[in-house]
């Protein structure tokens, strides 16, 4: 039998990876929004992602 107290970590650690796989799928629809938008030239989507990729690495530390 499990132990309640593995049984909380193991509900926090999946809580963890829940909220991870919400930032992973959010980021994804970002960049697909950035990247298919016809109305950005090459050089505003390259500023776009690169935002993008410097506000998912302060949320990640």
């Amino acid at each position: 039998m499990t132990k309640p107290a593995e049984k909380d970590r193991v509900h926090s650690l999946l809580k963890v990876v829940h909220r991870i796989a919400a930032r992973e799928n959010a980021f994804h629809g970002e960049l697909r929004m950035i990247v298919n938008d016809p109305e950005l030239g090459e050089h505003d989507k390259i500023e776009a992602i690169r935002r993008l990729m410097d506000e998912a690495s302060t949320k990640i530390e």
